[in-house]
């Protein structure tokens, strides 16, 4: 499913009443599973991937990015 139809979906679902918290992994629209594909666009990854545009977007239905994890330097057992 392309970003724009991810997009749609999720717009659609929000004027429905539905909240950004609850649309997670599992919640389908037109097929497909915008829950997952939103939690993936969350990864920080990702998310630097897009242009300005989609971010802004996503800000505007009150998705974000997810926090960044501090790097964790384990030492060998």
């Amino acid at each position: 499913m392309d970003w724009q139809r991810t997009y749609a979906a999720v717009a659609q679902i929000l004027a429905l009443g539905t909240v950004t918290d609850d649309i997670v992994p599992g919640v389908t629209a037109s097929g497909a599973d915008v829950g997952r594909l939103l939690q993936r666009q969350q990864g920080h990854v990702v998310w630097e991937q897009f242009a300005a545009g989609p971010r802004e977007r996503l800000i505007a239905l009150g998705w974000f990015p997810s926090p960044r994890r501090p790097w964790v330097r384990r030492r060998p057992p």
